[in-house]
């Protein structure tokens, strides 16, 4: 969250965890990654922060290439969580449908059997 401050001068809420990950280092030592799923606060603006010059917010299509390969994994893996979260809600809405609602399962096909 003090990340959030100094990059985009804003408080966030974190929501749920992406991932822990290992960062490997050439000419340092390694480091471990924490990525968190957040919003920002009620009445939070994004502005930059004292690291940066300027923030920008893009379409997922049109993200401009990233400083660090880690940080671009991450992205992914945020991008994946959300499809993976709007995929089970999704099967959530088909589970709790009346049942004449649901699509009908196509019917089961005989099996060949082995021959001994």
């Amino acid at each position: 969250m003090r990340e959030c401050l100094e990059e985009i001068s804003a408080a966030v809420e974190l929501t749920s965890l992406i991932g822990v990950y290992h960062v490997p280092k050439r000419d340092a030592p390694s480091m471990v990654g924490i990525a968190y799923r957040a919003r920002l606060a009620d009445g939070a603006r994004l502005e930059p922060g004292v690291e940066m010059l300027e923030i920008g917010v893009f379409p997922v299509d049109s993200i401009p290439p990233l400083a660090f390969p880690s940080h671009r994994y991450v992205l992914d893996e945020f991008l994946k969580s959300r499809a993976s979260a709007a995929e089970s809600s999704t099967r959530r809405v088909v589970a709790e449908a009346p049942r004449e609602a649901r699509p009908s399962p196509a019917p089961a096909q005989p099996r060949p059997r082995r021959k001994p």
